[in-house]
C-alpha cells in the first residue's frame, strides 16, 4: 500500500509541476489553443509515457525540495508570531494551529524522531509500518499540493490574459488555485499532528511489548 501511495503522491504533485511548466511554454511561444495536439496524435502513446516520466521525476525533485520549502515557511510563522502587532493583525490562532504541528521535522527534533522512527520500523508489526508510512505519504502529498498549487495558479492565470485576454477567468482560476492550496495546508498540518500522535503511540505499545516479553 505504501510503495502505491508514493507513485501517486509523485505522480499528483509531478504532474501539477508539469502542467505549469507548460502552461509557461505555451504563454512563451503565444500558443492560445490546444490544435497542434491533434498533429502529433500519432506520438500520444510515446507521449503519455514520457509525461509520465517527466511527472515522477518532477514529483520526487519536489519531495525533496518541500520539507526545506516548509520549514521556511514555519521559520517566517515563527517570525510573525513573535512580532506581537503582526501577530495580531494576522490572528494569532491562525498561527499556533500551522506552528503545532511538525515538529519532528525540525533540526533539534529530527535526531529523536529518527531514532523513534527506525525503532517502530525494527521492531513494529507490518501493519504499524504499512500505516505510518501511507500517514507520513499523506503529509507530503498534502503540502507538496499546498506549494506547487499556487505556482499553478499563477502559470494558468498568466496564460489566459496574455494569450487569451480572459482576466476574469484568470482571476477565478487564481482563487480556486489559492483555496485548494489552503485546504491542503489545512489538511497536511492535521496529518502531520495525526503522524507524530501515531508514532509516539506505536513507540510506546511496542516497548511495553517487548518489555513484557522478555519477563
Amino acid at each position: 500500500m505504501s510503495t502505491t501511495a508514493i507513485i501517486v503522491e509523485f505522480l499528483v504533485i509531478g504532474s501539477l509541476a508539469l502542467s505549469t511548466v507548460i502552461f509557461l511554454i505555451l504563454t512563451v511561444l503565444k500558443i492560445d489553443n490546444f490544435c497542434f495536439l491533434s498533429d502529433i496524435k500519432e506520438w500520444s502513446s510515446a507521449l503519455v509515457v514520457i509525461l509520465t516520466l517527466v511527472s515522477y521525476f518532477f514529483g520526487a525533485l519536489l519531495n525533496s525540495l518541500t520539507i526545506s520549502v516548509y520549514l521556511s515557511i514555519r521559520n517566517f510563522l515563527e517570525l510573525i508570531n513573535r512580532n506581537k502587532f503582526l501577530s495580531y493583525l494576522i490572528n494569532s490562532k491562525i498561527l499556533k494551529f500551522f506552528l503545532g504541528d511538525g515538529r519532528f521535522w525540525l533540526e533539534d527534533g529530527q535526531l529523536e524522531w529518527d531514532r523513534i522512527r527506525f525503532f517502530i520500523f525494527e521492531n513494529g508489526s507490518i501493519n504499524v509500518i504499512e500505516r505510518l508510512k501511507y500517514t507520513q505519504s499523506l503529509v507530503r502529498l498534502f503540502r507538496g499540493v499546498a506549494i506547487i498549487t499556487p505556482l499553478f495558479g499563477i502559470s494558468v492565470s498568466i496564460w489566459l490574459v496574455t494569450c487569451l485576454n480572459q482576466p476574469i477567468t484568470a482571476l477565478i482560476a487564481t482563487g480556486l488555485c489559492l483555496t485548494l492550496s489552503l485546504l491542503s495546508t489545512i489538511a497536511g498540518s492535521n496529518q502531520g499532528k495525526d503522524y507524530g500522535r501515531e508514532m509516539a503511540v506505536a513507540k510506546e505499545v511496542i516497548h511495553e511489548k517487548l518489555f513484557l516479553s522478555k519477563k
